[in-house]
């Protein structure tokens, strides 16, 4: 027996257990009596209902370019089962077409299992559908003889009711008759009292009451003005309407008693009575602004009054305030629509110009205050504001000019309140500079470099910057409806927190030191009294403002507002570009006054001197050792700054990496006037001694002894010398390379220029011949 009927005889025998006759569900029992088509039949139907009945099967048609693969798919319905076989034997292997026999069995088998699996189901769902249909069997018969007995009672119900009816038709008729005569005369009735009503009404000032009778009565005495009584209850009505038309006018006219309300309630009745509208739009316009400008009025005298407490009175006055506009907006759009539309937004536009203007003196008058008031209840004026716009509808706030008018008037109060903040921290940071001015102009020696100064300085700014941050941060994280707005507080945090206060505060702050620093005054003389050691100590804070403070302070900040996703690479840049160059602006200053001042010393000892002299030198010239005397205190004043761990002392020879040229007569016939001398100089790199200076002393000093000696060089080279002359500046120039190079880590670039003196000093020479080395030992050690 193959696979095939295997499992044909499987399934047979399990199916048998089944209580159903084998004429509809029993599957075939053996293929010996049973043709290979029907079997292959009932195998399709079977796939077919299994695919129908967990919708594997889609509907549609097939495409002409999946028609082949449909005949060798052996879950299609138009399966091809030669062309399978026909490609299997061509393409498969004997092991592969093993394999393939195997896999269909196993899949025959599952299908098998899944029949009989429905089989079960449905007889279970059969015997149930059984038992409920013999129930209702029994019980039908029984509703039968239920409904027969109603059926008999409501034909017995319905000719009692004909009977009834008929019965009762008279009567029933002569009651409606009477009925219409009486709603009649209560109509009649209260026509005749009409003018009665009407003057009571008139009198206790219930004149939206005494319009709802007019209104209803006026067609019909319209219609019977020709009947006499008719005529007289209308003539009087319109007597009493003259009188009701003037005191709605003259409540709409403004009295101080009359509510915007109530302005509203006359507009309306005058326009039920058919008034003008133009008219009296334009009066409700006069008397509503008259009425909002009379509460406004009372809350500008408070504010004027008292500024500073009037807190308050905003308080209680902005809602109503608010409310009044919202009652003539809406009052008006909804009585006259577009009818002097401009005229509206123009005097609802000044009112709320009015009231942001009055909160706006109440808020600068609050920061000028001595201690200021608090930001939180700065913001919480606005806040205040913004609720009364917006609830309890936003209609009001959704006017184009209500929204634009009240960002602006946001954004410039976050401005003031911004730089109100900005301006506390700069007079705290100049309260700090006259302190640190007070230190350094005592003369009580310090212990510590002032260089601490600096560093104390950048420790307490940066602590009173950040805890401002939290303090402007957390205005928008309190409970403030007003930054609910997402924009809004995304732009508060960019262009307020960051690009208002922050970058604003290291840019003053730049300016403020180059202000108190003075660093315009390149000619004053110094030192000045502690002025000089303030340039560094500034420098110093600026220095560790570009290195630690800024990077610091913006990493902290956007870090608290990351959650907005905030981008100040660009201004970080900038605000550390402009810290950098403060700084190094500083540094250059201190080192060039200081090298303008001694070489204005020089020059004036220079134009002083008699360099045609005749008498050889005997000593170095006391203006040379006044010039170092003053270099000295210079370096001294550069210790007492960045402390002993500068080294200041430092042994010549170490120093003297290229020795000085050989100063001899030989030396100046050869190269002095020659041309491969001055050939040399062509190619010789610039130096640049007005370049940025570094914040070191060594750097400082170097650059300060560099513009000296340019200046001395440059006055050497108008001056005429005779031999004597000469070798007196010979001698001083030694004096200065001996003490001088103690400043210079390579000292190429100071024999350079202290050669470049000699050698321009031998050029201006009438006979240049220059000291022995040894005598020019011997007259500095005098």
């Amino acid at each position: 027996m193959n696979a095939c009927e295997q499992s044909e005889s499987k399934s047979s025998s399990s199916e048998e257990k089944i209580p159903f006759s084998s004429s509809r569900l029993s599957p075939v029992s053996s293929c010996s009596t049973i043709s290979e088509e029907e079997i292959g039949e009932r195998r399709r139907n079977r796939r077919e209902l299994l695919r129908q009945y967990y919708s594997k099967l889609s509907e549609g048609l097939e495409t002409a370019e999946d028609e082949e693969g449909a005949m060798l798919d052996i879950d299609s319905p138009r399966f091809d089962v030669n062309a399978f076989v026909s490609l299997v034997l061509k393409q498969k292997t004997l092991r592969e077409l093993i394999k393939l026999d195997k896999r269909l069995v196993s899949e025959i088998r599952l299908l098998d299992e899944e029949i009989q699996t429905l089989i079960y189901q449905n007889y279970s769902k059969f015997l149930s559908a059984t038992d409920t249909v013999r129930q209702m069997k029994g019980k039908i018969e029984h509703i039968e003889a239920e409904m027969s007995r109603l059926n008999e009672k409501m034909i017995a119900i319905k000719d009692l009711n004909s009977k009834i009816d008929s019965s009762l038709a008279e009567n029933r008729l002569k009651v409606f008759r009477l009925s219409s005569v009486h709603v009649l005369l209560k109509k009649l009735r209260f026509l005749f009292e009409l003018p009665g009503r009407l003057k009571k009404s008139i009198e206790a000032s219930a004149y939206r009451q005494a319009v709802d009778y007019y209104c209803k009565t006026h067609g019909i005495l319209l219609r019977y003005e020709h009947i006499s009584s008719f005529s007289g209850i209308r003539d009087e009505c319109q007597a009493l309407l003259v009188q009701l038309k003037d005191a709605l006018h003259s409540r709409l006219s403004y009295e101080k008693n009359v509510s915007l309300s109530q302005l509203t309630e006359a507009a309306e009745l005058l326009l039920l009575l058919d008034a003008p509208p133009a008219e009296i739009a334009e009066s409700y316009l006069l008397s509503a602004h008259e009425a909002i400008s009379c509460a406004m009025g009372v809350l500008e005298s408070n504010v004027d009054h008292d500024p500073h407490s009037s807190h308050p009175s905003l308080e209680h006055s902005l809602p109503i305030i608010i409310q009044h506009m919202k009652t003539l907006l809406r009052g008006h759009q909804t009585l006259f629509g577009e009818e002097k539309g401009e005229q509206l937004r123009s005097t609802l536009g000044r009112l709320f110009g009015r009231l942001l203007s009055t909160l706006k003196k109440t808020i600068l008058c609050s920061l000028e205050q001595n201690p200021p008031v608090e930001g939180d209840l700065l913001i919480k004026d606005i806040n205040s504001l913004y609720v009364c716009l917006t609830e309890p509808d936003v209609f009001f706030y959704q006017e184009s000019w209500v929204k634009e008018r009240f960002t602006s008037f946001v954004e410039k109060m976050l401005e003031s309140i911004i730089e109100f903040t900005l301006e506390g921290i700069l007079r705290i940071f100049e309260e700090r500079i006259m302190e640190i001015k007070k230190i350094l102009l005592d003369s009580k020696p310090s212990s510590k470099p002032l260089s601490q100064l600096s560093d104390d300085l950048s420790v307490d700014m940066k602590a009173l910057v950040l805890s401002t941050i939290t303090l402007l941060l957390e205005l928008s994280q309190k409970d403030n409806r007003l930054f609910t707005i997402r924009k809004l507080c995304r732009r508060y945090y960019k262009k307020h927190v960051l690009d208002h206060f922050l970058a604003s505060y290291f840019v003053k702050t730049t300016e403020r030191c180059k202000v108190l620093a003075g660093t315009n005054s390149l000619t004053v003389s110094w030192p000045l009294e502690g002025s000089s050691l303030l340039i560094l100590v500034l420098a110093g804070y600026l220095f560790g403002l570009e290195k630690y403070g800024l990077p610091f302070l913006y990493q902290e900040t956007l870090k608290r507002i990351s959650m907005f996703k905030v981008d100040a690479t660009g201004k970080q840049q900038e605000c550390l570009a402009i810290v950098k160059n403060g700084a190094q602006e500083l540094v250059n200053c201190y080192s060039r006054i200081y090298g303008n001042n001694v070489s204005a010393l020089s020059l004036e000892s220079l134009a002083a001197a008699d360099w045609l002299t005749d008498r050889p030198p005997t000593a170095v010239r006391a203006a040379t050792k006044g010039l170092i005397t003053k270099l000295s205190n210079v370096a001294t004043e550069l210790d007492a700054f960045f402390g002993a761990d500068i080294k200041s002392s430092l042994n010549v020879n170490e120093h003297r990496t290229t020795p000085s040229m050989s100063l001899t007569t030989n030396h100046y016939m050869q190269n002095g006037f020659g041309i491969n001398n001055n050939f040399h100089k062509l190619f010789t790199d610039r130096i640049d001694i007005y370049k940025n200076v570094e914040f070191s002393k060594s750097s400082i000093m170097k650059s300060i002894i560099l513009v000296y000696l340019k200046a001395f060089m440059e006055e050497i080279r108008l001056c005429v010398l005779s031999t004597a002359g000469m070798q007196q500046v010979q001698l001083d120039v030694e004096c200065l390379r001996r003490h001088l190079s103690k400043f210079f880590t390579d000292g190429r670039l100071l024999n350079f220029f202290l050669d470049e003196i000699l050698d321009s000093c031998a050029k201006r020479c009438l006979r240049p011949v220059p000291l022995e080395k040894q005598v020019v030992k011997t007259l500095l050690m005098v």
